[in-house]
């Protein structure tokens, strides 16, 4: 929450985390459904390469257009932080949403539904937060069609390390370039604030 000291934030995440890897690990091991696999580690680094060339190719369009200049100078410090949390975070988050709630679901309910269900609850999720209802629906929404992304990485392969490394490097990404406190709120409002920029990303996320 806003005011909450710096030095407790990590902490917190890391054992809000770890909890619920743990729990997700003793409901698997009863209901955890069997069509999904860790993989390999090939996986992992070919999920990170997709999701970092899609975030060069969204980078490079914006700058192309003048809409995005990167970052100067360049947070390295908060690149290695970004290192050091993000697997942990994607690890848990797609462990947890991808991996138990939407292989057990699919199970019952057929890919659709389950699909809808897991990533409307995925968006919801994230939505705990300070901040007006216009930015929160234009979160959601964003939220919702990553996890669908996430759900046809995972469907394409059945191997969970694959989403695993698309919601890494976009969680880097995040960390290291994120949007300005200044920035209006808005369903269009994209990197630096500027709308065309908002539309551009997504049509590609779409």
């Amino acid at each position: 929450r806003p005011g909450c000291p710096e030095n407790l934030k990590i902490p917190y995440l890391v054992s809000l985390y770890f909890f619920l890897i743990g729990g997700t690990a003793v409901c698997w091991r009863r209901y955890g459904p069997r069509w999904v696999t860790w993989g390999r580690p090939s996986d992992w680094l070919g999920g990170f390469a997709l999701g970092l060339g899609f975030l060069l190719v969204q980078r490079g369009l914006l700058a192309l257009l003048g809409w995005w200049t990167p970052p100067q100078p360049f947070p390295w410090s908060l690149l290695g932080k970004a290192l050091l949390t993000s697997p942990l975070l994607a690890l848990a988050e797609e462990w947890t949403f991808r991996g138990y709630f939407y292989g057990a679901l699919r199970e019952e309910w057929g890919r659709w539904r389950a699909a809808i269900a897991v990533n409307l609850f995925f968006s919801l999720v994230h939505l705990f937060r300070p901040g007006e209802l216009l930015f929160k629906l234009a979160l959601g929404w964003g939220l919702f069609l990553v996890g669908c992304l996430l759900t046809l990485a995972l469907e394409r392969r059945g191997r969970l390390l694959l989403p695993m490394g698309i919601h890494c490097a976009w969680v880097v990404a995040v960390i290291v370039d994120p949007p300005p406190g200044n920035t209006v709120p808005g369903l269009w409002s994209g990197l630096q604030g500027e709308s065309a920029a908002g539309i551009l990303s997504w049509l590609l996320l779409g």
